[in-house]
């Protein structure tokens, strides 16, 4: 009997916390900030809330502390949004490859981008900063 009345506690509480939803500052600063939002879900994260959206045709996911202030922000997107700057860039270094996708990530302290390249025989695995510095961080051949 023990052991099911801490079941049903843990299970409870559990439910509980996930019920609760992001307070209201959080949901303030998202209404505030992203207006045209869609297909909008929540979740808890390391003690934080991160909306999953869609805005724009861009796929978002943001995620605020408990103050209602954004913490990080990843954005996926195709080549076309990337920055020209780092889009001429690419096109020089890497000729005959065509941007896939790209994964923005954002944070107080830095931007990047993680991008995928393609050709007809691999995948090519890129990073960028602001600046255009590009490194390589994986080829894989297709099949």
């Amino acid at each position: 009997m023990k052991k099911i009345l801490i079941a049903a506690a843990f299970i409870l509480a559990t439910t509980s916390s996930f019920a609760t939803g992001p307070n209201e500052k959080i949901l303030e600063s998202f209404n505030k900030t992203f207006q045209h939002a869609k297909e909008v879900s929540w979740q808890e994260v390391e003690n934080n809330y991160e909306a999953s959206f869609s805005q724009n045709e861009i796929m978002l996911r943001v995620q605020y502390d408990n103050q209602g202030n954004i913490m990080r922000s990843i954005r996926y997107y195709n080549g076309k949004v990337l920055p020209i700057f780092i889009q001429s860039r690419i096109e020089k270094k890497f000729q005959g490859k065509d941007i896939y996708s790209v994964t923005e990530v954002t944070t107080p302290y830095e931007l990047s981008y993680h991008i995928i390249l393609e050709d007809d025989k691999t995948w090519t695995h890129i990073q960028s900063d602001p600046y255009g510095n590009i490194s390589v961080s994986k080829k894989i051949t297709k099949a």
